[in-house]
């Protein structure tokens, strides 16, 4: 996505197109991108043709097509780039040297995760718990409905919030937004939809 964006930056001018195609990238299923594309196409025809022409298949830049199975919410991935600074001193080592000094560098990496984790009480990971806080707060304004008469088992709920709403199905994982399935952690509302599930039953 950076290099999309680097590319994109060069061929069209303008501060506005910038936070645009990141709304783009970051819509979560194809209904929002349509509309976020949409909007592009309002601001900046010119702009919106590029991005059609230059950015090969949505697949590849944005969430709302990214496979389900792998579970991140990363649109730039550096992680080639923070690995091969990870082994820098090692690939200048002959082949048998340099695996035997990688897998020591891992092993000593998974020794200190472990270490940190072990003296963490919570038992989510840190990055996580924030996550799920940060979210937590957002939840105040949420109205949550039980789906049942709806078409809906005992654990589907119909979510409510700044005039969306979304249905979450909490024995399937799945939220209509996506980005359950997609990350993993119910960004938008997993905190309510527990919150209440006690009321309901």
């Amino acid at each position: 996505m950076q290099h999309l964006y680097n590319n994109f930056k060069k061929a069209n001018s303008g501060g506005d197109l910038r936070h645009i195609l990141w709304a783009c990238a970051r819509a979560s299923n194809p209904r929002w991108w349509k509309k976020r594309m949409q909007q592009l196409k309002v601001m900046d025809v010119k702009a919106h043709m590029w991005l059609l022409s230059h950015a090969r298949s949505p697949r590849r830049w944005n969430k709302a097509f990214f496979p389900l199975i792998v579970k991140t919410d990363m649109l730039c991935n550096n992680l080639s780039e923070s690995f091969n600074s990870f082994i820098l001193k090692a690939r200048e080592k002959s082949i048998i040297t340099m695996l035997e000094t990688i897998r020591k560098k891992l092993m000593k990496r998974i020794r200190d995760r472990k270490i940190a984790m072990e003296r963490k009480t919570c038992p989510v990971y840190p990055r996580i718990m924030k996550i799920l806080d940060e979210n937590f707060k957002l939840s105040d304004g949420m109205e949550v409905e039980w789906n049942w008469g709806r078409g809906g088992g005992r654990d589907s709920f119909k979510v409510q919030t700044y005039g969306r709403q979304y249905v979450v199905d909490c024995k399937a994982k799945e939220c209509t937004c996506r980005l359950w399935q997609l990350t993993g952690i119910h960004v938008h509302m997993l905190y309510t939809v527990y919150l209440n599930y006690n009321n309901f039953q």
